[in-house]
């Protein structure tokens, strides 16, 4: 009795409380530190928090809150002038005079020393209205049209929240990176031997806006503009071009076309190039825009050739953009270039032609901040603007002659902004009417590291995230599809697992026989008798049922489950905001409080799981042995735990609940194939009723 006593040690369940220790400890310190963060706000900003307290006070006495849209006149005028400023990034608001370019002047608004672009024969004379910008409000998307380029300069997701727990929704999405460099603005223009390059600050005329999303939800706007070239009479225009966009209420597309007019007196071919969606920012806050995730921006090119039915997709990183110098590594050529898309974390930007046998390639070029939006964006805080970017450019193909006079050419596109997810794209696809499909979903891969991907892995992920949303529709909720999830992957791999603890019991058992022929062949070092000794090890083994190797089957198994776990809950849409218990969002990690050390944040996941492994490993029965190989392996799995946490600490918090919920479920499953397959205790001993079965097999049967 005094031997069993002595083996129930308290250390096996340290890690559990411990676990306890820190979480009522941290409820307490997010208590704390959130008084904390209302005092400094109400010191900083103590208007603003009169003004919380006070519509606080109004809901308290049942009162409605106030209009936010009851302003005075001065108030209106303000926002006005606002309005006028919001065409401009927020990382540029800093440096918004350095080119004097930023923002166009309405008629007669050239100030006096005004920067002009440089000037270009081929260019159309100056015209009195330069053009001017455009901010479309008050649907699904918000979208800044800049009349250079007619281009976007800047999009919103209008009903998206940065975080959980913002009260107002609005993620910026697209953003002006570089200067100059904006979605949908025409990079190159060619004429038969007129060749425009470098015209994305072309100053556009602003020919008609609807103002307004009028009876068919749809804000109609069109820029003009007339290129030529100057001959020995002067000037000439050839084509004029005419840029239109069909921005949608509801919906997250939205269409513009490019029209091509003949003006001149011969016949005329064209070629362009369009730029597809540039500066795609990431979806977190500025200050920490990837939320500690391992995320970069990737593009995805997609084309095929005549008679194939799916598209071949390349990716491509903004590290191969800018150091890959051979465009065949970032261009997609083929005899239908159906698509290319941005992607961040959870949304994706794609730019879809609606003839895709027109667009002769399509190439990803790298985007970098200027000195002076870094700067900004460094002042700021804001993180978005100092990573790398990448944006595709669509090449149009020579089209057919257009005749002299009024002859016209138009192409259509339309670009998606919002989730990549598989229900949204379906819906964009079906709404194209395409003859063939455009397999939009390619360009959601969960499992892609710096340009590479694991086709196999991504199978596995897809698989997993149709039974996350199945168990989802069945639960309502997502922290019980995880605990659900983890428990079906665990009931796949039970049959694995026991043939794994069955052949380590056997093994266990086997240590003195093995340990025997160890010292048959003591000091014989020849290649024959190391042969002969392991020969006689597997033999031994072999006849036992037990296989070393099987250890280790698990593991490999597990790992690209593992990987599509990663990429699951890193990147796929439907876990984003998902909260469960004390966790805000499953996407990141599961903070209770903000710490002023390192780590600087006491999540509570990664803790349970370390004492979960922890008390699992102490559970293991020691082994019985004096192999220093052995003992130095038992100290290295103790370790090993609180390596694996350090490497948890800040994944999302679905992926660390799922690993907590398999240690927890891993030990059920060990206690279960022990105590009634094996039939032992948990250090490797019969139970009583396994010694009383064996002495009623050796009692001779009765005649």
């Amino acid at each position: 009795m005094a031997e069993r006593k002595r083996k129930v040690d308290w250390v096996k369940y340290a890690g559990i409380a411990l676990a306890i220790l820190l979480f009522v400890g941290g409820q307490y310190y997010l208590r704390y530190s959130r008084q904390e963060q209302m005092r400094e706000w109400a010191e900083k900003h103590p208007e603003e928090f009169k003004k919380w307290q006070a519509e606080q006070e109004r809901i308290a006495k049942g009162l409605p809150p106030e209009d936010p849209d009851a302003k005075t006149a001065e108030e209106a005028k303000t926002a006005g002038e606002s309005k006028t400023d919001g065409a401009k990034s927020p990382a540029k608001t800093e440096s918004a005079g350095k080119t004097g370019e930023d923002e166009p002047k309405a008629v007669g608004g050239e100030d006096e020393g005004e920067k002009k672009p440089p000037a270009d024969e081929t260019a159309e004379p100056a015209q009195p209205d330069p053009g001017a910008d455009v901010v479309i409000t008050g649907g699904q998307l918000d979208i800044t049209l800049s009349a250079r380029g007619a281009a976007i300069h800047q999009a919103t997701l209008a009903t998206v929240k940065v975080l959980p727990n913002d009260k107002t929704p609005g993620l910026e999405f697209l953003g002006e990176i570089q200067d100059g460099r904006r979605s949908l603005s025409t990079v190159s223009f060619a004429m038969d031997d007129v060749k425009l390059d470098d015209i994305e600050n072309r100053v556009w005329k602003l020919e008609s806006d609807s103002g307004g999303f009028g009876s068919e939800g749809v804000w109609r706007v069109a820029y003009t503009t007339t290129l030529g070239a100057k001959g020995a009479d002067g000037w000439k225009p050839i084509v004029k071009v005419t840029k239109r966009y069909e921005v949608p209420k509801e919906g997250p597309a939205l269409k513009v076309s490019l029209q091509v007019e003949n003006v001149s007196k011969t016949l005329v071919k064209y070629s362009y190039g369009l730029r597809g969606p540039a500066g795609v920012l990431m979806d977190g806050p500025k200050e920490n825009p990837s939320q500690n995730y391992i995320a970069i921006l990737n593009c995805f090119l997609a084309g095929r050739k005549a008679e194939a039915e799916e598209p071949e997709v390349h990716g491509v990183t903004p590290f191969t953009a800018e150091k890959t110098p051979d465009e065949e590594k970032r261009r997609i050529s083929d005899d239908e270039n159906v698509w290319a898309g941005v992607r961040n974390r959870f949304f994706l930007a794609m730019l879809v032609p609606e003839d895709a046998r027109e667009t002769i390639k399509i190439v990803a070029e790298g985007i970098h901040a200027d000195k002076e939006t870094r700067a900004a964006a460094k002042k700021n805080n804001d993180l978005r603007y100092e990573a790398d970017n990448l944006s595709p450019v669509f090449y149009r193909a020579t089209s057919t002659e257009l005749a002299a006079g009024a002859a016209s050419s138009e192409e259509v596109y339309h670009l998606y902004l919002g989730p990549a997810e598989d229900g949204h794209l379906e819906a964009f696809e079906a709404s194209l009417g395409a003859e063939k499909p455009l397999h939009l979903d390619a360009a959601i891969q969960y499992c892609d590291a710096f340009g590479w991907s694991w086709p196999r892995v991504d199978w596995i992920a897809r698989k997993l995230v149709w039974l996350f949303q199945l168990i989802h529709r069945m639960t309502n909720s997502y922290g019980l599809a995880v605990i659900l999830l983890t428990l079906a992957v665990k009931l796949c791999l039970h049959p694995i697992q026991r043939k794994q603890t069955i052949s380590m019991h056997m093994m266990q058992k086997l240590q003195p026989e093995l340990q025997a022929i160890e010292k048959k062949y003591e000091g014989q070092t020849s290649k024959e008798m190391k042969q002969k000794k392991e020969m006689e090890k597997w033999d031994v083994m072999r006849k036992a049922g037990a296989n070393p190797m099987t250890g280790c089957l698990p593991m490999f198994l597990q790992m690209p489950i593992f990987f599509a776990l990663y990429g699951v809950f890193g990147r796929a849409f439907e876990i984003r905001h998902a909260g469960f218990w004390w966790i805000e969002d499953m996407a990141v990690a599961d903070r209770l409080a903000t710490l002023p050390v390192w780590p600087h944040e006491l999540n509570l996941l990664p803790i349970v799981y370390l004492g979960m492994t922890l008390f699992q490993t102490l559970r293991m029965p020691k082994p019985q042995t004096d192999d220093p190989n052995q003992l130095m392996q038992r100290k290295l799995m103790m370790w090993f735990p609180l390596i694996i946490v350090l490497m948890f600490y800040r994944m999302p918090a679905g992926l660390v609940l799922y690993f907590a919920c398999s240690a927890s479920f891993g030990l059920v499953e060990s206690w279960y194939i022990k105590r009634f397959i094996l039939k032992v205790d948990r250090h490797g001993k019969p139970l009583a009723e396994a010694d009383a079965d064996a002495k009623n097999d050796l009692v001779p049967a009765a005649k």
